[in-house]
């Protein structure tokens, strides 16, 4: 049987070997966890499941006990994303879980083992925003362009646009050719990759 038409078989028959009366199975040494491939092998062998998933993130590890770290073929069974994320849920061991803060332009999540930081209070920002800065914002500077030349207009102080020109502004790049491979661009890869960094420059000795 393929992978695809098994994960289509019902639940019921996909959990039929779960026996959570077994002992989680867990590495020897605590703190080192077991690799995840040879559970998934064991149920392609036990199960005659042939592999035809390009993307295996689509067939889960699904737990059925509270252990994330067990690597028992008798606590897990191969389910979908959504079987996946309902079971960690229902089991506890969702690592997605905390409490969020803010600080009105970020936000983060704070589980029980992390210290808040300062100037967050509890809750989520209502939209996402990046932190603009405060000379920037009381001056009422925006960026205005006329598709050639980027200006700087001081709105607060009563500048109007300029005849020509509309908000926004153009990024304007000027063609280069590394000396050493002669590699050819525009973009900011051009001097991170090239120039003094290219692969073929020859190092004085």
């Amino acid at each position: 049987m393929k992978l695809s038409d098994y994960l289509q078989v019902c639940l019921e028959k996909r959990q039929a070997h779960i026996d959570l009366s077994q002992p989680c199975l867990l590495h020897p040494f605590e703190g080192r966890v077991l690799k995840m491939r040879p559970l998934r092998q064991q149920h392609y062998d036990v199960n005659n499941i042939e592999e035809n998933l390009k993307n295996l993130s689509d067939c889960h590890i699904c737990h059925l006990c509270d252990n994330p770290d067990c690597r028992s073929y008798y606590h897990t069974y191969l389910g979908t994303s959504k079987e996946n994320f309902t079971d960690r849920i229902l089991q506890g061991s969702y690592r997605g879980e905390g409490q969020w803060f803010n600080n009105g332009y970020f936000e983060i999540k704070v589980t029980e083992n992390r210290v808040i930081p300062k100037d967050f209070k509890e809750g989520r920002l209502k939209t996402v925003r990046k932190k603009v800065s405060k000379t920037r914002t009381n001056n009422g500077i925006k960026n205005a362009t006329n598709g050639i030349l980027n200006i700087q207009v001081k709105t607060a102080m009563g500048e109007e646009l300029p005849e020509g020109f509309e908000w926004g502004y153009i990024v304007t790049r000027t063609e280069k050719t590394c000396p050493h491979c002669n590699k050819t661009g525009k973009g900011p890869n051009m001097t991170r990759y090239h120039f003094d960094n290219c692969k073929n420059r020859v190092k004085p000795l």
